[in-house]
This record gives C-alpha cells, structure tokens and sequence, in this order.
C-alpha cells in the first residue's frame, strides 16, 4: 500500500484547485452586484476592479483544471488500485502519458 502521506498530498492539490474555482465564481457576481448603481467604472475602487484579475483567474483555471484532476485521479488509481495507466513498462498508453505530461 502506498504512504498514506502521498496520497493525501495529491488529493490536496485536486481538492485546491476546485476551491479555488469555487472562489472565483462567487466572487466575480458579489463584486458586481454590491457596486453602487452611481459609482462610475473609472471610480472604482482597486479592490473591485480585482474582478478583472478573478475572471483570468477562472478562464485559466477552468481550462487547465480537467487536465490537471485527470491526471491527479490517473495517479491515485496508480499507487491504489493497481492500474498502470502511467507505467509505461507495463502497458500503459504512451500517447496518454505524452498529452498529460
């Protein structure tokens, strides 16, 4: 069996990386609606234009997410499940291993 250690770590970084999708979306529509109705764009304050930084922030996230959690659950099903997807001395598919890594 594998360390118990390693394996939380790897589910850690899949874990964080839908956080912080989770945060993004809830951030940009709370930024938006709580602005005043009188507040002009070129007056708003450095923290709401922040906005700005959340949407690249989720644009680069949402796109490089679903590679980086397939990749993440691939290794975990690895160490755990006796798959080998990722050993490429057994029978695993080098394209595979090429596009993900």
């Amino acid at each position: 069996m594998a360390e118990a250690s390693v394996d939380l770590d790897i589910f850690s970084l899949d874990l964080a990386g839908l956080l912080s999708v989770l945060v993004a979306v809830n951030f940009i529509p709370t930024t938006i609606n709580t602005k005043p109705k009188s507040i002009k764009p070129d007056r708003i304050p450095l923290f709401v234009r922040s906005v700005a930084t959340a949407t690249l922030l989720l644009l680069v996230i949402v796109t490089v997410l679903p590679v980086l959690a397939g990749a993440i659950t691939i290794l975990l099903t690895d160490r755990n499940r006796n798959t080998s997807f990722l050993d490429l001395a057994v029978r695993a598919d080098p394209i595979l291993y090429k596009h993900l890594f």
